[in-house]
């Protein structure tokens, strides 16, 4: 309406959403666009009408925070919301990690999940809110390199690491000794104690690392068949080899003359000249070897009583045998 005019009065309809129908400037709050008319009555008795039309905007903004976004150890951060709309304003919260907090899409880099709340204002002063959540996965795969390991002589490979896991990758170094590089459980036949470093990545892109040691003992045993040994026709066997070590094994060949092949001091009585051969293995499988020479001299030795003799009424006595052999005993 406009300013009264004295003499007049003033009617209004309808009635609805206004703070008077009698005034000439009544207050309208109506929900819903609408038309009000009024009738002024002069002082004359006579009328006229005017309508005015109140446009009723509570249509609120178009809001969309976007889709859900997921980061991981690869992806550190994620735009979140969508494309601005002309005559609207945005306020994000919480404010942590955001780009910034009144732009339509902002970046958003949190270190654990958080939900963001965008609110919209539009041009007509109405709000509407949305949420967007941004997961945050940086959890470490799980990483285990398996027990370590010996190999021996006889154990010449042995497998690491333990069974895989959907979704990880594996990475072992060095790559010296195994059979695989890029699988969970390899072969390994190093030749000598090696540490192996497994890292997994999750597929998040987390990484994590455990180590395995492979033990390498093929140092061969300590062997000694003893010192070489004289028989003769007084003294006709002899001990061969050295003291036994705990936890190694023995074996001798030939096994000719011999009172044990599988002891680590036989007794032997050849009637020749025999080299003997004593092959030791340790309790790790390795396996060395050494000889001893077991000497037969049973050869009689020389004799010779010389030639007959006579004795006369004028040769009593006479010289018999023959010169002596130094050593020989008569």
């Amino acid at each position: 309406g406009t300013t009264a005019i004295v003499g007049n009065t003033y009617a209004w309809s309808p009635s609805t959403g206004l703070s008077s129908t009698t005034v000439a400037q009544p207050t309208a709050s109506p929900t819903v666009t609408t038309t009000y008319t009024v009738t002024v009555t002069g002082s004359n008795g006579c009328t006229a009408t005017d309508a005015v039309l109140v446009t009723v905007n509570t249509t609120p903004p178009t809001v969309d925070a976007g889709v859900d976004k997921n980061l991981t150890c690869t992806t550190t951060s994620a735009t979140i919301g969508t494309a601005a709309i002309a005559g609207n304003s945005y306020s994000w919260s919480p404010a942590t990690a955001l780009s910034s907090t009144i732009i339509a899409q902002p970046t958003a880099n949190p270190t654990v999940t958080t939900t963001y709340t965008v609110t919209v204002t539009g041009s007509n002063g109405c709000t509407a809110t949305d949420v967007v959540v941004v997961n945050v996965n940086t959890t470490p795969p799980t990483v285990n390199a398996g027990v370590d390991k010996n190999l021996t002589c006889s154990t010449t490979s042995t497998t690491i690491g333990t069974a895989s896991i959907a979704g990880n990758s594996y990475v072992w170094s060095p790559a010296t000794g195994l059979s695989s590089t890029t699988i969970a459980q390899p072969t390994a036949n190093p030749t000598v104690t090696t540490t192996y470093t497994v890292t997994v990545t999750g597929s998040n892109g987390c990484t994590a690392s455990d180590v395995v040691i492979v033990n390498v003992n093929t140092t061969p045993p300590t062997v000694d068949a003893g010192p070489d040994k004289f028989l003769t026709c007084s003294t006709t066997s002899a001990t061969i080899g050295t003291t036994a070590i705990a936890g190694n094994t023995y074996s001798w060949s030939p096994a000719t003359a011999l009172s044990s092949t599988t002891i680590a001091q036989p007794v032997a009585n050849p009637t020749v000249t025999t080299t003997y051969t004593v092959t030791v293995t340790g309790t790790n499988g390795c396996t060395a070897t050494d000889v001893v020479v077991v000497n037969v001299n049973t050869t009689p030795p020389t004799v010779d009583a010389g030639t007959d003799k006579f004795l006369t009424c004028t040769t009593t006595s006479t010289l018999i045998g023959t010169t002596a052999i130094v050593g020989n005993s008569y």
